[in-house]
């Protein structure tokens, strides 16, 4: 068995911290941009918002008509989308159509 103190030992050394700074470097770099450099889907407009106690991604994509799914994707919220109280998000909005009959573009009874 080599010495604690010894060239081979402090090879070995060097050679797993290199390992490891790879593996964090990788890691890095591997990781999601910041939702504000994502495009967004066409039609949709960004609104900052900011977590309130008893929000969930579905109950504001409710409130402000948008998607669930995209609202989770473009936080990176991953597969839970979980989200934290005073977490600032982006909810892509969905704009409306325009009706070209100049009304008000709903239905009527």
């Amino acid at each position: 068995m080599p010495r604690p103190d010894s060239p081979r030992t402090a090879a070995r050394l060097v050679a797993g911290l290199a390992l490891g700074a790879a593996t964090v470097a990788t890691t890095v770099v591997a990781a999601p941009a910041h939702a504000d450099h994502e495009r967004l889907p066409a039609g949709r407009t960004p609104v900052s918002y900011v977590v309130e106690p008893g929000d969930t991604a579905s109950s504001l994509a409710v409130r402000f008509h948008a998607w669930t799914a995209e609202i989770v994707s473009h936080n990176h919220l991953g597969r839970s989308g979980t989200l934290r109280v005073g977490q600032r998000i982006v909810i892509p909005v969905v704009r409306k159509e325009r009706s070209g009959k100049g009304g008000k573009g709903g239905t009527s009874m």
